[in-house]
């Protein structure tokens, strides 16, 4: 997703839409015109003669990521002011494609050239894990690399769906290591372990009490939902319980953690009324995840042969993956006006 940096230092992410759009700066209000710092010179708009003195509306802002950056959402109205601002804009956001419509599309994402692309390259970068894990050293650190762009990659889908995006971000290389690589992948493992820490702290009290096998505690813990759907009747009650409930939170938190960052996870309580507010539409994203999961793994179990399996399941992991990230993007970018806070 492009960057750019205004005089003043501070940095901001958005989507490849608002490239050439005015924006006002958060930080010291002064109004820039959008350019890719990344990808050098990129053709941009006339100045429009936006004036600094432009106010967002109020409880609205754009998306403050972990690192200081600034996610702004096209045609927020805190971020960005275009040439099509006034009634030009409320008719093209009239005219913006629904829910249900991106929805559908998302399921077709490969339809579109350019993401089909980026889905190959996704999927034959992926294929390199098993190979690279030969070796011990070498392949660990590849291993390791490999999962953090990968980590990186799907939090950038859920960004620019959260932001109306319908392509899919480039797959970009970086030379950051860390604030691309080694921090995405902690995001994303982190996401999972806020949902499962009630379930593994009830494992712990468990164990100490001499009602569960430290080894059976072990299985449970790493085995998370799946384990609990295919042995139901071997799973303590309460643990079971635990982990549907962290499954359910899930797309909320990594939703918090993706657009502002972990210290918006300690806020129960809006995260709970947020969920109130959106109720039907959170449940159907959490169904069609759950959906995707189950119909992922029917086709991964039906491929035969062990190579041909490998390469298959790869591919179909990706795919559902991106669905996946894109559904909880697309469901903040749809009712954002329904949550309990607004991120900056």
């Amino acid at each position: 997703m492009p960057r750019h940096t205004c005089d003043c230092g501070a940095r901001y992410r958005f989507p490849e839409s608002s490239i050439g759009k005015r924006s006002k700066c958060k930080q010291c209000g002064a109004v820039f015109t959008l350019v890719d710092d990344e990808n050098g010179v990129i053709p941009v708009a006339e100045d429009t003669g936006a004036s600094p003195d432009v106010a967002p509306e109020p409880g609205v802002g754009p998306l403050t990521t972990a690192q200081g950056e600034v996610f702004a959402p096209a045609g927020s109205p805190a971020s960005i002011h275009s040439v099509g601002s006034g009634a030009g804009q409320i008719a093209g956001d009239a005219l913006k494609p629904g829910f249900s419509t991106d929805v559908l599309w998302t399921f077709l994402f490969p339809a579109s050239p350019g993401n089909l692309v980026t889905f190959v390259v996704i999927w034959v970068v992926l294929l390199i894990i098993p190979f690279a894990s030969l070796g011990v050293l070498a392949g660990g650190l590849i291993g390791v690399l490999i999962n953090g762009w990968y980590a990186a990659f799907r939090l950038a889908v859920l960004q620019s769906a959260a932001a109306g995006e319908h392509d899919l971000p480039s797959p970009a290389f970086s030379r950051d290591l860390v604030d691309d690589l080694i921090y995405p992948l902690f995001q994303w493992i982190g996401s999972w372990v806020v949902v499962y820490i009630p379930a593994c702290v009830y494992l712990l009290l468990a164990c100490l009490g001499g009602n569960v096998d430290p080894f059976d505690a072990l299985r449970m813990a790493f085995g998370g939902i799946e384990r609990v759907f295919h042995q139901a009747g071997g799973q303590p009650p309460v643990f079971s319980i635990l982990v549907c409930v962290g499954a359910f939170l899930w797309p909320m938190i990594v939703l918090c953690i993706a657009l502002g960052g972990f210290q918006t996870v300690y806020r129960l309580d809006l995260i709970v009324s947020t969920i109130i507010r959106t109720f039907p539409v959170y449940i159907l994203t959490v169904l069609l995840m759950f959906g995707a999961a189950f119909l992922q793994r029917t086709l991964m179990v039906s491929a035969a042969g062990v190579s041909m399996r490998l390469v298959i399941s790869v591919g179909v992991t990706v795919y559902f993956d991106i669905v996946l990230m894109r559904l909880i993007g697309l469901y903040y970018h749809h009712f954002k006006d329904r949550f309990a806070w607004s991120w900056g």
